[in-house]
């Protein structure tokens, strides 16, 4: 669906909005929450905010395992702790690892 909406409302460059009000212009704030919500009315997935996704994209960066530099300035973060809030997938990810490792070496460790 989305490739589909970038083919038909998008324009080749990268700067273009991909949600716009009817005339092609950004949306304005107190049209876009309207528009938003009935997105996800012509969908079966759940409803989240608009911010979710911004989350979201910061943590994939972060589990790619981009440099915190990287990550502040895609994000557009003034500073790099502001980039660093979406380590936290990343620090779940070490801990989960850690707790594979042991359970593999405790399982040669007993046979």
């Amino acid at each position: 669906m989305l490739a589909e909406h970038l083919g038909t409302y998008v324009g080749d460059d990268p700067d273009d909005f991909v949600f716009t009000g009817e005339r092609g212009a950004w949306l304005a704030r107190r049209n876009f929450l309207r528009t938003w919500k009935a997105a996800f009315k012509m969908t079966d997935v759940d409803y989240f905010t608009f911010h979710r996704t911004r989350h979201v994209s910061g943590v994939l960066v972060a589990s790619l395992g981009a440099p915190t530099k990287v990550a502040q300035r895609r994000m557009g973060h003034a500073s790099s702790r502001a980039a660093l809030h979406y380590q936290h997938f990343v620090e779940t990810a070490d801990v989960e690892v850690a707790e594979s490792i042991d359970g593999a070496l405790a399982g040669k460790l007993a046979s």
